[in-house]
Protein backbone atom coordinates (compact mmCIF):
# COMPACT_ATOMS: atom_id res chain seq x y z
CA UNK A 1 0.00 0.00 0.00
CA UNK A 2 0.98 3.37 -0.70
CA UNK A 3 0.50 6.66 0.69
CA UNK A 4 0.79 10.20 0.00
CA UNK A 5 -0.94 13.06 1.25
CA UNK A 6 -4.62 12.37 1.22
CA UNK A 7 -4.32 9.64 -1.68
CA UNK A 8 -3.61 5.74 -0.98
CA UNK A 9 -3.08 3.24 -3.78
CA UNK A 10 -3.85 -0.03 -3.05
CA UNK A 11 -2.84 -3.10 -5.05
CA UNK A 12 -4.49 -6.64 -5.04
CA UNK A 13 -3.13 -9.87 -6.57
CA UNK A 14 -0.23 -9.94 -9.42
CA UNK A 15 2.48 -7.93 -7.99
CA UNK A 16 3.09 -4.07 -7.73
CA UNK A 17 3.85 -3.91 -10.68
CA UNK A 18 1.34 -5.39 -12.70
CA UNK A 19 -1.32 -5.78 -9.69
CA UNK A 20 -4.69 -7.45 -11.14
CA UNK A 21 -6.99 -5.19 -9.12
CA UNK A 22 -5.71 -1.77 -8.35
CA UNK A 23 -7.88 -0.14 -5.41
CA UNK A 24 -7.35 4.59 -5.69
CA UNK A 25 -8.97 5.97 -2.32
CA UNK A 26 -9.12 9.53 -2.59
CA UNK A 27 -10.19 12.05 0.43
CA UNK A 28 -11.65 15.33 1.09
CA UNK A 29 -10.02 17.85 3.10
CA UNK A 30 -11.04 16.45 6.22
CA UNK A 31 -10.09 12.90 5.36
CA UNK A 32 -13.51 11.35 4.60
CA UNK A 33 -12.97 8.93 1.86
CA UNK A 34 -14.90 10.27 -0.97
CA UNK A 35 -13.89 7.99 -3.91
CA UNK A 36 -12.39 4.55 -4.49
CA UNK A 37 -11.34 4.12 -8.12
CA UNK A 38 -13.68 6.44 -10.64
CA UNK A 39 -17.24 5.14 -10.83
CA UNK A 40 -17.25 7.59 -14.16
CA UNK A 41 -14.90 5.61 -15.67
CA UNK A 42 -14.30 2.08 -14.63
CA UNK A 43 -11.90 0.59 -16.92
CA UNK A 44 -10.09 -2.65 -16.05
CA UNK A 45 -11.71 -1.90 -12.47
CA UNK A 46 -14.19 -4.30 -10.78
CA UNK A 47 -15.38 -2.00 -8.58
CA UNK A 48 -15.42 1.96 -7.90
CA UNK A 49 -17.30 3.54 -5.00
CA UNK A 50 -18.32 7.88 -4.88
CA UNK A 51 -19.63 8.43 -1.52
CA UNK A 52 -20.98 12.93 -1.49
CA UNK A 53 -21.11 14.78 1.80
CA UNK A 54 -23.08 18.12 0.54
CA UNK A 55 -24.39 16.88 -2.76
CA UNK A 56 -27.22 15.17 -3.88
CA UNK A 57 -30.78 15.33 -3.39
CA UNK A 58 -30.57 15.86 0.20
CA UNK A 59 -27.23 17.71 0.96
CA UNK A 60 -25.63 17.08 4.75
CA UNK A 61 -23.29 18.89 6.60
CA UNK A 62 -22.88 17.08 9.46
CA UNK A 63 -20.52 14.21 8.24
CA UNK A 64 -23.29 12.10 6.70
CA UNK A 65 -23.59 10.64 3.60
CA UNK A 66 -25.90 12.15 1.79
CA UNK A 67 -25.22 10.22 -1.58
CA UNK A 68 -24.07 6.83 -2.69
CA UNK A 69 -23.10 5.85 -6.33
CA UNK A 70 -21.51 2.44 -6.69
CA UNK A 71 -20.42 0.87 -10.23
CA UNK A 72 -19.25 -2.72 -11.65
CA UNK A 73 -18.66 -4.53 -14.59
CA UNK A 74 -21.97 -6.56 -14.96
CA UNK A 75 -24.42 -3.58 -13.34
CA UNK A 76 -23.21 -1.21 -13.85
CA UNK A 77 -23.85 2.23 -12.28
CA UNK A 78 -26.27 2.35 -9.41
CA UNK A 79 -27.03 5.36 -7.03
CA UNK A 80 -28.30 6.01 -3.16
CA UNK A 81 -29.28 9.95 -2.18
CA UNK A 82 -30.18 9.45 1.42
CA UNK A 83 -32.22 11.07 3.94
CA UNK A 84 -31.91 11.45 7.99
CA UNK A 85 -34.30 12.85 10.72
CA UNK A 86 -32.95 15.61 13.29
CA UNK A 87 -31.12 12.20 15.29
CA UNK A 88 -29.22 11.26 12.02
CA UNK A 89 -31.42 8.48 11.85
CA UNK A 90 -31.64 7.21 7.91
CA UNK A 91 -35.41 7.55 6.89
CA UNK A 92 -34.95 7.07 3.17
CA UNK A 93 -32.51 5.86 0.35
CA UNK A 94 -33.78 6.59 -2.96
CA UNK A 95 -32.61 4.43 -5.63
CA UNK A 96 -31.39 4.95 -9.34
CA UNK A 97 -30.31 2.49 -11.53
CA UNK A 98 -30.93 -1.10 -12.81
CA UNK A 99 -34.45 -2.34 -10.91
CA UNK A 100 -35.91 -0.73 -8.16
CA UNK A 101 -33.98 -0.83 -4.68
CA UNK A 102 -35.72 2.57 -2.66
CA UNK A 103 -36.54 2.16 1.21
CA UNK A 104 -37.44 4.11 3.43
CA UNK A 105 -37.89 4.08 7.52
CA UNK A 106 -39.55 5.72 10.12
CA UNK A 107 -38.75 5.34 13.97
CA UNK A 108 -40.51 5.36 17.71
CA UNK A 109 -39.04 7.79 19.91
CA UNK A 110 -36.52 5.65 21.76
CA UNK A 111 -35.17 4.42 18.12
CA UNK A 112 -37.05 1.41 17.60
CA UNK A 113 -37.82 0.74 14.02
CA UNK A 114 -41.96 1.49 13.34
CA UNK A 115 -42.17 1.22 10.07
CA UNK A 116 -40.07 -0.03 6.72
CA UNK A 117 -40.75 -0.38 2.79
CA UNK A 118 -38.42 -1.90 0.41
CA UNK A 119 -38.74 -2.45 -3.28
CA UNK A 120 -36.28 -5.36 -5.14
CA UNK A 121 -36.83 -8.42 -7.83
CA UNK A 122 -39.85 -10.31 -7.45
CA UNK A 123 -38.04 -13.97 -7.62
CA UNK A 124 -36.01 -14.70 -10.35
CA UNK A 125 -38.07 -12.50 -12.60
CA UNK A 126 -37.11 -9.63 -14.32
CA UNK A 127 -39.72 -7.89 -12.64
CA UNK A 128 -39.60 -5.15 -9.70
CA UNK A 129 -41.53 -3.59 -7.63
CA UNK A 130 -42.29 -3.04 -3.64
CA UNK A 131 -41.83 -6.57 -1.74
CA UNK A 132 -41.89 -5.06 2.23
CA UNK A 133 -44.19 -2.94 3.97
CA UNK A 134 -43.52 -3.83 7.57
CA UNK A 135 -45.36 -2.56 10.79
CA UNK A 136 -43.43 -3.43 13.54
CA UNK A 137 -45.15 -3.50 17.36
CA UNK A 138 -43.27 -3.44 20.51
CA UNK A 139 -43.52 -4.36 24.25
CA UNK A 140 -41.01 -1.40 25.57
CA UNK A 141 -37.87 -2.24 23.57
CA UNK A 142 -38.86 -5.63 23.00
CA UNK A 143 -40.22 -6.57 19.76
CA UNK A 144 -43.13 -7.72 19.97
CA UNK A 145 -44.32 -9.02 16.07
CA UNK A 146 -43.65 -7.56 12.87
CA UNK A 147 -46.03 -7.84 9.76
CA UNK A 148 -46.36 -7.37 6.23
CA UNK A 149 -48.83 -7.22 3.51
CA UNK A 150 -49.99 -10.47 3.47
CA UNK A 151 -50.27 -11.46 -0.49
CA UNK A 152 -48.04 -11.27 -3.54
CA UNK A 153 -44.20 -10.61 -3.70
CA UNK A 154 -44.41 -9.41 -0.16
CA UNK A 155 -44.26 -12.24 1.28
CA UNK A 156 -42.37 -13.80 -1.56
CA UNK A 157 -39.52 -11.94 -1.48
CA UNK A 158 -37.77 -9.86 1.48
CA UNK A 159 -39.30 -10.43 4.88
CA UNK A 160 -41.58 -13.21 4.49
CA UNK A 161 -44.43 -13.64 7.73
CA UNK A 162 -45.07 -17.50 7.03
CA UNK A 163 -48.05 -17.09 7.63
CA UNK A 164 -47.98 -15.55 10.87
CA UNK A 165 -49.95 -12.80 11.52
CA UNK A 166 -50.40 -12.62 15.55
CA UNK A 167 -50.08 -9.91 18.35
CA UNK A 168 -47.12 -11.47 19.72
CA UNK A 169 -44.77 -12.95 17.77
CA UNK A 170 -41.34 -12.92 19.56
CA UNK A 171 -40.57 -14.14 23.04
CA UNK A 172 -37.89 -13.62 25.13
CA UNK A 173 -36.01 -14.92 27.93
CA UNK A 174 -35.17 -13.22 31.21
CA UNK A 175 -32.08 -11.51 29.79
CA UNK A 176 -33.70 -10.22 27.18
CA UNK A 177 -32.85 -12.78 24.64
CA UNK A 178 -35.48 -13.60 21.82
CA UNK A 179 -36.37 -17.58 22.60
CA UNK A 180 -39.55 -18.02 19.61
CA UNK A 181 -39.88 -16.57 16.30
CA UNK A 182 -43.00 -17.17 14.80
CA UNK A 183 -42.27 -15.66 11.52
CA UNK A 184 -39.03 -17.87 11.41
CA UNK A 185 -41.15 -20.89 12.77
CA UNK A 186 -37.82 -20.50 15.18
CA UNK A 187 -37.22 -21.70 18.70
CA UNK A 188 -33.82 -21.11 19.99
CA UNK A 189 -33.72 -23.81 23.12
CA UNK A 190 -30.07 -22.37 24.49
CA UNK A 191 -28.34 -19.76 25.54
CA UNK A 192 -24.80 -19.52 27.05
CA UNK A 193 -23.29 -17.64 29.40
CA UNK A 194 -22.52 -15.09 27.34
CA UNK A 195 -25.95 -14.88 25.66
CA UNK A 196 -24.96 -16.77 23.23
CA UNK A 197 -27.36 -19.03 20.95
CA UNK A 198 -26.14 -22.69 21.45
CA UNK A 199 -29.33 -24.40 19.96
CA UNK A 200 -31.98 -23.30 17.31
CA UNK A 201 -34.52 -24.74 16.27
CA UNK A 202 -36.65 -24.42 12.59
CA UNK A 203 -39.95 -26.26 12.55
CA UNK A 204 -41.61 -25.03 9.32
CA UNK A 205 -44.12 -27.77 8.31
CA UNK A 206 -43.23 -31.39 7.53
CA UNK A 207 -39.34 -31.24 8.45
CA UNK A 208 -37.44 -30.26 11.49
CA UNK A 209 -34.00 -28.30 11.14
CA UNK A 210 -31.45 -27.97 13.95
CA UNK A 211 -28.56 -25.46 14.02
CA UNK A 212 -25.86 -26.14 17.16
CA UNK A 213 -22.81 -24.02 17.82
CA UNK A 214 -20.17 -24.49 20.51
CA UNK A 215 -17.93 -21.24 21.85
CA UNK A 216 -14.85 -21.38 23.81
CA UNK A 217 -15.09 -19.16 27.22
CA UNK A 218 -14.59 -16.24 25.47
CA UNK A 219 -17.35 -16.54 22.74
CA UNK A 220 -15.31 -17.22 19.78
CA UNK A 221 -16.79 -19.90 17.64
CA UNK A 222 -15.23 -22.93 17.39
CA UNK A 223 -18.31 -25.51 15.95
CA UNK A 224 -21.37 -25.85 14.18
CA UNK A 225 -23.78 -28.56 13.71
CA UNK A 226 -26.90 -28.88 11.60
CA UNK A 227 -29.34 -31.72 11.33
CA UNK A 228 -32.19 -32.38 9.22
CA UNK A 229 -35.05 -34.60 10.81
CA UNK A 230 -32.87 -35.41 13.38
CA UNK A 231 -30.27 -36.51 11.08
CA UNK A 232 -26.50 -35.29 11.13
CA UNK A 233 -26.28 -33.03 7.92
CA UNK A 234 -23.13 -30.84 8.41
CA UNK A 235 -20.57 -29.50 10.33
CA UNK A 236 -18.17 -26.94 10.40
CA UNK A 237 -15.31 -26.00 12.17
CA UNK A 238 -13.50 -22.74 13.17
CA UNK A 239 -9.81 -22.83 13.95
CA UNK A 240 -8.57 -19.49 13.98
CA UNK A 241 -8.68 -18.27 9.77
CA UNK A 242 -9.00 -22.29 9.31
CA UNK A 243 -12.50 -23.67 8.24
CA UNK A 244 -13.25 -27.16 7.64
CA UNK A 245 -16.65 -28.55 6.44
CA UNK A 246 -17.90 -32.05 7.01
CA UNK A 247 -14.15 -32.72 8.29
CA UNK A 248 -12.05 -31.56 4.86
CA UNK A 249 -10.35 -27.99 4.75
CA UNK A 250 -12.81 -25.93 3.51
CA UNK A 251 -11.04 -22.16 3.36
CA UNK A 252 -8.23 -20.27 4.74
CA UNK A 253 -9.13 -16.56 6.04
CA UNK A 254 -6.87 -13.80 4.83
CA UNK A 255 -6.55 -10.28 5.53
CA UNK A 256 -7.61 -9.53 1.67
CA UNK A 257 -10.02 -12.46 0.89
CA UNK A 258 -9.40 -16.23 1.31
CA UNK A 259 -7.61 -19.37 0.30
CA UNK A 260 -9.93 -21.78 -1.12
CA UNK A 261 -8.91 -25.81 -0.84
CA UNK A 262 -9.87 -27.74 -3.13
CA UNK A 263 -8.40 -31.07 -2.12
CA UNK A 264 -4.58 -30.39 -2.84
CA UNK A 265 -5.16 -27.52 -4.92
CA UNK A 266 -5.23 -24.39 -3.26
CA UNK A 267 -6.63 -21.37 -4.86
CA UNK A 268 -6.50 -17.49 -3.64
CA UNK A 269 -9.37 -14.79 -3.81
CA UNK A 270 -10.02 -11.42 -2.67
CA UNK A 271 -12.53 -9.38 -1.48
CA UNK A 272 -13.06 -5.83 -2.91
CA UNK A 273 -14.72 -4.17 0.11
CA UNK A 274 -16.83 -0.66 0.48
CA UNK A 275 -16.61 1.75 2.89
CA UNK A 276 -18.10 -0.13 5.66
CA UNK A 277 -16.76 -3.43 5.30
CA UNK A 278 -19.18 -5.18 3.18
CA UNK A 279 -17.64 -7.32 0.65
CA UNK A 280 -18.90 -6.27 -2.85
CA UNK A 281 -16.69 -8.09 -5.29
CA UNK A 282 -14.69 -11.71 -5.16
CA UNK A 283 -12.32 -12.37 -7.20
CA UNK A 284 -9.40 -14.96 -7.84
CA UNK A 285 -6.15 -14.70 -9.69
CA UNK A 286 -6.90 -15.11 -12.78
CA UNK A 287 -9.07 -12.31 -12.71
CA UNK A 288 -12.33 -14.42 -12.34
CA UNK A 289 -15.29 -12.89 -10.76
CA UNK A 290 -16.47 -15.20 -8.46
CA UNK A 291 -19.32 -13.35 -6.40
CA UNK A 292 -21.10 -9.89 -6.76
CA UNK A 293 -22.78 -8.51 -3.52
CA UNK A 294 -24.81 -5.27 -3.04
CA UNK A 295 -26.90 -4.50 -0.22
CA UNK A 296 -29.87 -2.46 0.88
CA UNK A 297 -29.83 -0.40 4.03
CA UNK A 298 -29.02 -2.17 7.08
CA UNK A 299 -27.74 -4.75 5.23
CA UNK A 300 -30.03 -7.34 3.34
CA UNK A 301 -28.71 -8.26 0.50
CA UNK A 302 -30.29 -6.92 -3.11
CA UNK A 303 -31.20 -10.27 -4.87
CA UNK A 304 -31.21 -7.89 -8.07
CA UNK A 305 -27.71 -6.68 -8.10
CA UNK A 306 -26.37 -10.00 -6.80
CA UNK A 307 -24.65 -12.11 -8.41
CA UNK A 308 -23.09 -16.02 -8.17
CA UNK A 309 -20.90 -18.09 -9.98
CA UNK A 310 -22.70 -21.01 -9.18
CA UNK A 311 -19.78 -23.17 -9.48
CA UNK A 312 -17.47 -21.78 -6.92
CA UNK A 313 -17.41 -21.80 -2.96
CA UNK A 314 -20.28 -19.21 -2.14
CA UNK A 315 -18.39 -16.62 0.28
CA UNK A 316 -20.60 -15.74 2.86
CA UNK A 317 -18.53 -13.38 4.96
CA UNK A 318 -20.43 -10.22 3.56
CA UNK A 319 -21.94 -7.49 5.52
CA UNK A 320 -19.82 -5.54 7.16
CA UNK A 321 -17.37 -8.32 6.44
CA UNK A 322 -19.23 -11.12 8.83
CA UNK A 323 -20.17 -14.34 8.41
CA UNK A 324 -23.88 -15.09 6.98
CA UNK A 325 -25.55 -17.72 9.21
CA UNK A 326 -27.93 -18.95 6.46
CA UNK A 327 -28.55 -22.18 7.20
CA UNK A 328 -32.12 -23.18 6.83
CA UNK A 329 -32.93 -19.51 6.05
CA UNK A 330 -31.81 -18.49 9.17
CA UNK A 331 -30.38 -15.03 7.65
CA UNK A 332 -28.44 -14.03 10.59
CA UNK A 333 -24.78 -12.27 10.84
CA UNK A 334 -22.15 -13.86 13.23
CA UNK A 335 -20.78 -10.20 15.08
CA UNK A 336 -18.79 -12.16 17.75
CA UNK A 337 -20.73 -10.68 20.44
CA UNK A 338 -24.28 -11.01 19.08
CA UNK A 339 -26.55 -11.76 15.88
CA UNK A 340 -27.59 -9.63 13.96
CA UNK A 341 -31.25 -9.50 11.53
CA UNK A 342 -30.07 -7.62 8.41
CA UNK A 343 -33.64 -8.41 7.05
CA UNK A 344 -35.61 -6.72 10.19
CA UNK A 345 -32.39 -4.07 11.10
CA UNK A 346 -31.93 -4.81 14.80
CA UNK A 347 -30.33 -7.80 16.89
CA UNK A 348 -32.46 -10.39 18.66
CA UNK A 349 -30.23 -9.90 21.98
CA UNK A 350 -29.67 -6.94 24.01
CA UNK A 351 -26.15 -4.67 23.37
CA UNK A 352 -24.35 -6.07 26.79
CA UNK A 353 -22.83 -1.73 26.50
CA UNK A 354 -26.34 -0.41 26.64
CA UNK A 355 -24.97 2.25 24.03
CA UNK A 356 -28.30 3.44 23.03
CA UNK A 357 -31.95 3.84 23.69
CA UNK A 358 -33.07 0.76 22.75
CA UNK A 359 -30.29 -1.82 23.33
CA UNK A 360 -31.72 -3.41 20.25
CA UNK A 361 -30.72 -0.99 17.72
CA UNK A 362 -28.15 -1.52 14.79
CA UNK A 363 -25.33 1.08 14.96
CA UNK A 364 -27.87 3.89 16.42
CA UNK A 365 -29.93 3.39 12.99
CA UNK A 366 -27.48 5.20 11.01
CA UNK A 367 -25.98 2.22 9.21
CA UNK A 368 -24.65 4.40 5.99
CA UNK A 369 -22.31 5.72 7.87
CA UNK A 370 -22.18 3.41 11.31
CA UNK A 371 -21.02 -0.63 11.65
CA UNK A 372 -20.85 -2.39 15.12
CA UNK A 373 -17.84 -4.38 14.38
CA UNK A 374 -18.13 -6.47 17.35
CA UNK A 375 -22.11 -6.71 18.27
CA UNK A 376 -21.18 -4.03 21.15
CA UNK A 377 -18.98 -1.18 20.00
CA UNK A 378 -20.50 1.53 17.07
CA UNK A 379 -17.84 3.00 15.27
CA UNK A 380 -17.99 5.61 12.82
CA UNK A 381 -15.88 5.10 10.03
CA UNK A 382 -15.71 9.02 9.09
CA UNK A 383 -14.06 10.07 12.47
CA UNK A 384 -12.42 6.71 12.83
CA UNK A 385 -13.57 6.07 16.49
CA UNK A 386 -15.43 3.69 18.20
CA UNK A 387 -17.44 4.34 21.61
CA UNK A 388 -18.15 2.50 24.72
CA UNK A 389 -21.26 2.43 26.81
CA UNK A 390 -20.00 6.13 28.17
CA UNK A 391 -19.53 7.63 24.90
CA UNK A 392 -15.40 7.59 25.48
CA UNK A 393 -13.59 6.66 22.10
CA UNK A 394 -11.84 2.98 21.94
CA UNK A 395 -9.44 2.28 19.47
CA UNK A 396 -10.40 -1.28 17.25
CA UNK A 397 -6.96 -2.64 18.72
CA UNK A 398 -8.58 -2.62 22.20
CA UNK A 399 -11.87 -3.69 20.77
CA UNK A 400 -10.34 -6.73 19.29
CA UNK A 401 -8.11 -7.33 22.05
CA UNK A 402 -9.78 -7.16 25.04
CA UNK A 403 -12.68 -9.91 23.99
CA UNK A 404 -15.11 -8.01 24.38
CA UNK A 405 -14.74 -6.48 27.51
CA UNK A 406 -15.03 -2.83 28.01
CA UNK A 407 -11.51 -1.22 27.49
CA UNK A 408 -11.53 0.44 30.77
CA UNK A 409 -12.22 -2.21 33.08
CA UNK A 410 -9.64 -4.31 30.44
CA UNK A 411 -6.77 -1.73 31.06
CA UNK A 412 -7.26 -1.87 34.88
CA UNK A 413 -6.72 -5.78 34.62
CA UNK A 414 -3.64 -5.25 32.17
CA UNK A 415 -2.45 -2.27 34.75
CA UNK A 416 -2.46 -4.93 37.75
CA UNK A 417 -0.60 -7.75 35.78
CA UNK A 418 2.24 -5.64 34.72
CA UNK A 419 2.79 -4.01 37.73
CA UNK A 420 5.12 -6.46 39.25
CA UNK A 421 7.92 -8.21 37.22
CA UNK A 422 11.01 -10.44 38.06
CA UNK A 423 14.19 -10.35 36.36
CA UNK A 424 16.81 -13.25 37.13
CA UNK A 425 19.73 -13.56 35.21
CA UNK A 426 23.12 -14.50 35.88
CA UNK A 427 22.19 -18.50 37.25
CA UNK A 428 23.50 -21.43 35.18
CA UNK A 429 23.04 -24.77 33.79
CA UNK A 430 26.19 -25.71 34.69
CA UNK A 431 27.74 -28.95 35.34
CA UNK A 432 25.88 -29.10 38.50
CA UNK A 433 22.39 -30.26 36.90
CA UNK A 434 20.94 -30.03 40.51
CA UNK A 435 17.39 -28.17 40.09
CA UNK A 436 17.35 -27.11 43.80
CA UNK A 437 20.54 -25.14 43.58
CA UNK A 438 21.97 -22.29 42.06
CA UNK A 439 26.23 -22.70 41.53
CA UNK A 440 26.70 -19.44 40.60
CA UNK A 441 30.25 -20.72 40.39
CA UNK A 442 31.74 -23.97 38.83
CA UNK A 443 34.51 -25.04 41.00
CA UNK A 444 34.07 -22.35 43.36
CA UNK A 445 36.36 -20.41 41.27
CA UNK A 446 34.84 -19.56 37.60
CA UNK A 447 31.68 -17.07 38.04
CA UNK A 448 28.89 -16.36 35.27
CA UNK A 449 30.14 -13.91 32.35
CA UNK A 450 28.87 -10.61 31.42
CA UNK A 451 26.68 -12.23 28.75
CA UNK A 452 23.89 -13.31 30.82
CA UNK A 453 24.29 -9.81 32.67
CA UNK A 454 24.22 -7.77 29.55
CA UNK A 455 21.00 -9.14 27.96
CA UNK A 456 19.23 -8.90 31.60
CA UNK A 457 19.94 -4.93 30.87
CA UNK A 458 18.47 -5.19 27.44
CA UNK A 459 15.62 -6.81 28.47
CA UNK A 460 15.09 -4.34 31.88
CA UNK A 461 15.28 -1.55 29.59
CA UNK A 462 12.80 -3.08 27.37
CA UNK A 463 10.30 -3.82 29.94
CA UNK A 464 10.18 -0.46 32.07
CA UNK A 465 9.41 1.14 28.28
CA UNK A 466 6.29 -0.67 28.23
CA UNK A 467 5.56 -0.01 31.79
CA UNK A 468 6.21 -2.50 33.90
CA UNK A 469 7.46 -2.31 37.29
CA UNK A 470 10.59 -4.38 38.14
CA UNK A 471 10.62 -5.45 41.24
CA UNK A 472 13.30 -7.96 41.48
CA UNK A 473 16.63 -8.25 39.79
CA UNK A 474 20.24 -9.65 40.09
CA UNK A 475 22.84 -7.99 38.23
CA UNK A 476 26.35 -8.65 40.07
CA UNK A 477 25.52 -10.87 42.62
CA UNK A 478 27.93 -14.11 42.79
CA UNK A 479 26.33 -16.77 44.65
CA UNK A 480 28.59 -20.02 45.55
CA UNK A 481 28.09 -23.35 44.81
CA UNK A 482 25.14 -24.61 46.71
CA UNK A 483 22.87 -21.57 47.65
CA UNK A 484 19.40 -22.50 47.28
CA UNK A 485 17.10 -21.16 44.97
CA UNK A 486 15.04 -19.68 48.29
CA UNK A 487 16.50 -15.98 47.59
CA UNK A 488 15.15 -15.80 44.60
CA UNK A 489 11.56 -17.46 45.13
CA UNK A 490 11.49 -15.04 48.01
CA UNK A 491 12.74 -11.80 45.87
CA UNK A 492 10.29 -12.94 42.89
CA UNK A 493 7.09 -12.77 45.82
CA UNK A 494 3.93 -11.54 44.11
CA UNK A 495 5.41 -11.62 40.13
CA UNK A 496 3.18 -12.04 37.47
CA UNK A 497 5.94 -12.51 35.27
CA UNK A 498 9.25 -14.09 35.95
CA UNK A 499 12.20 -13.69 33.07
CA UNK A 500 15.10 -15.61 33.73
CA UNK A 501 17.78 -15.20 31.86
CA UNK A 502 20.64 -17.96 32.24
CA UNK A 503 23.67 -19.77 29.87
CA UNK A 504 23.37 -23.08 28.34
CA UNK A 505 27.15 -23.80 29.85
CA UNK A 506 29.92 -21.90 30.88
CA UNK A 507 33.38 -22.72 30.83
CA UNK A 508 36.36 -21.29 33.26
CA UNK A 509 36.64 -18.09 31.17
CA UNK A 510 33.68 -17.57 28.64
CA UNK A 511 29.74 -18.01 28.24
CA UNK A 512 29.11 -20.61 25.14
CA UNK A 513 25.48 -19.54 25.25
CA UNK A 514 22.07 -18.78 26.32
CA UNK A 515 18.68 -18.46 26.69
CA UNK A 516 15.69 -16.63 27.53
CA UNK A 517 12.80 -18.81 29.56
Amino acid sequence: MIRFKENIIKCLAGSLVAPIQTLNYAYNIRSWLTNINDVSALGEDMFALSLGYTGGDNPQYNGNIAAMQWATEQFGANTYNFAYDGANRITEADYSGIGQHSTSYSYYENGNIETLTREGRHGASSLYGDIDDLTYTYQGNQLQSVNDISYGAYQADGFKDNGSFLDTEYDYDDNGNMITDSNKSLSISKYNHLNLPEQLNLNPPQHYYEISYLYTAAGQKLHKATHIDFTPATTTDYVGSFIYQDGQSQSILTPEGRVVVDGSNYEYQYFLKDHLGNTRITFNGRRTIIQEDSYYPYGMNMAGLSHESGVDLPNKYLYNGKELQDDFGLGWYDYGARFYDAQLGRWHVPDPLQQFHSSYNYAGNNPINNIDPSGMYSYNWNTGEYNDSDGNVVSWSEVQSNNYEEPEKQKEKEKDEKEKIAIDPGHGDHNDKNSQVDPGAVNGNDYEKDIALNISEAVKIELAAKGYIIIMTRTGDVLNAGTKLQWRIDKASGAAIFVSIHTNSVSTSSANGFSVC
